[in-house]
């Protein structure tokens, strides 16, 4: 027998049995995903204005960044934590060991116009994500200010905690 012949009778012997074959029960099945919007920052660390000789000009740090990844077309803001112990705004770094309180502020660049804005809750524009980092990027200014006490605590850290939060 040939090889044709033998490849032939194999294909009417396969149809047959499916021809045969016995349909019990058919259904449809749903599949289904749900994408929730989410947002994740990276690089997010302690912000440090160095070792200031004192306060008599305006420091203003060198601007640094973290990032922010949102879903797709989802709007979103950063927001930064109200000024510790401050209901004035102004917010303020406290000595670790003491009382003496030492001011500053955090501002926000603009991603399109390049411009340092005041960073408060109301004041970062919303942004739209689409599923890749972008850069948050802002820097610290500790204005000119007479210490109280009349003296600054030397060589001593002054420390704040400031929670941001990207909400939409």
């Amino acid at each position: 027998m040939s090889m044709k012949l033998i490849l032939a009778a194999a294909a009417v012997a396969l149809s047959a049995g499916i021809a045969n074959a016995a349909v019990f029960a058919t259904n449809a099945m749903q599949v289904q995903a749900t994408v929730n919007p989410s947002c994740t920052t990276a690089g997010i660390g302690t912000y440090d204005f160095g070792t200031l000789g004192g306060t008599d000009a305006v420091f203003t740090q060198t601007a640094t960044s973290f990032t922010v990844n949102c879903s797709a077309g989802l709007a979103y803001l950063v927001k930064i934590s109200t000024a510790a112990g401050n209901v004035t705004g102004t917010r303020q770094m406290i000595v670790t060991a003491g009382t003496q309180t030492m001011d500053y502020s955090l501002e926000f660049q603009d991603p399109n116009t390049g411009v340092f804005s005041t960073w408060t809750d109301g004041a970062f524009p919303s942004r739209t994500g689409n599923s890749l980092a972008q850069n948050i990027v802002f820097r610290g200014v500790v204005p000119i200010q007479t210490p109280s006490g009349g003296a600054w605590t030397l060589s001593t850290q002054f420390v704040d905690t400031v929670t941001i939060t990207v909400e939409n």
